[in-house]
């Protein structure tokens, strides 16, 4: 089914990419159930995603542990580390971190060394379990498991307030997707929001991964406030926020440069370029200054550390039928893109004559 789902996104996505986009303002159709038929589904899907935001708090009130996998809860000892004047890259004990935790090595990312360096599928619940029993009891060196934070320094710097107040991070992420929107709302046409609105919700992949707990909206809300005021000197900062949050920002640098060059010239990229890097340096300098072969380690483990095929990347295109949730940010910054468009409310009247649907309100007509 979900390949079924994905295919037909591939080729809705082709259809709209059609053309030269020449002469579309102009453009009549007299099909309009399609796009109905679309705009239907994405409405389908938006209450979707509603049922999950609003279900949140019963979700996790059923789940025995907040900390869905090893990003979360690291990411939260390290900031208790931090908060006690110790050094998480050197300092993080992974078994005393799950045990204050009341969590077990089914929430860790397991190596290809020590117990597990003839495996070359995944190790089973079995296995960990075993090898969780022996290197817990300090038989050994951990070999097996990550143990230290993998991300730059602000993804765990930022959970410092909320780890301390003792709230669940969870709705922190949650809260910073509902920013990101609002922003993105914020700076659409007026007339276009509840169409904008509906469609954020019908990517229903941006509810479900972030309530199911991901911690990549701690970068995705700056990285979508740097590229919508991206013609400002200060967004900068934000976007230097993002590239010291998680190493998934770099990959956006390119663009986001090339971006600024284009609207404000290569001087103004080249500042951005150097105060982003200078948000990035002051933030991970203590942990660099303090032991740089362990800040160089944790951040470089998803390259170094001999990881099984298996995660949340391009090989679940192999390994979970099509899946990618690295990539369920996509509508967020694909929304954020065309909010700081120059689409006019003109496009109002367009969307309703061709049958566009919201479930917040319908277009006005025009008098």
């Amino acid at each position: 089914m979900r390949a079924l789902v994905l295919a037909a996104a591939i080729v809705m996505l082709a259809l709209a990419l059609r053309g030269t986009g020449r002469g579309d303002a102009a453009t009549t159709t007299g099909r309009v159930w399609p796009l109905r038929a679309v705009w239907a589904f994405v409405c389908v899907m938006a209450l979707v995603s509603f049922s999950w935001l609003i279900d949140m708090p019963r979700k996790h009130s059923y789940d025995w542990t907040p900390y869905h996998n090893d990003a979360i809860a690291l990411n939260e000892c390290a900031a208790r580390l931090v908060v006690e004047g110790r050094d998480p890259y050197r300092d993080l004990d992974l078994f005393a971190c799950y045990s204050g935790l009341r969590i077990g090595p089914d929430r860790t990312t397991p190596l290809r060394r020590g117990l597990f360096a003839n495996d070359v599928v995944y190790p089973s619940d079995d296995e960990m379990d075993a090898a969780w029993a022996l290197r817990s009891r300090g038989d050994g060196t951990n070999d097996e498991f990550v143990w230290r934070p993998s991300y730059p320094a602000l993804s765990f710097l930022l959970l410092i307030p909320f780890v301390t107040a003792g709230i669940d991070t969870n709705y922190l992420y949650v809260a910073c997707l509902l920013a990101a929107m609002a922003l993105i709302l914020w700076r659409a046409p007026s007339g276009l929001r509840p169409f904008f609105l509906t469609g954020l919700l019908g990517a229903a992949s941006l509810a479900a991964f972030t309530v199911g707990g991901s911690s990549d909206l701690l970068y995705a809300l700056p990285l979508v406030i740097a590229w919508i005021w991206r013609d400002r000197s200060w967004a900068a900062i934000p976007f230097g926020l993002a590239v010291a949050t998680k190493q998934i920002a770099w990959f956006f640098a390119p663009y986001y440069l090339i971006a600024v060059a284009t609207e404000r010239g290569w001087r103004a990229a080249l500042r951005d370029g150097a105060i982003a890097a200078g948000v990035f340096a002051v933030t991970n300098a203590p942990f660099l200054l303090h032991d740089a072969g362990a800040w160089l380690q944790g951040v470089l483990t998803p390259l170094v550390e001999p990881m099984f095929p298996r995660g949340a990347g391009v090989v679940f295109l192999s390994t979970s039928g099509g899946v990618f949730s690295y990539f369920f940010l996509l509508p967020l910054f694909a929304f954020a893109a065309v909010a700081r468009m120059p689409l006019g409310d003109l496009v109002v009247e367009r969307a309703r004559r061709f049958g566009a649907l919201t479930i917040f309100a319908a277009p006005r007509r025009s008098s």
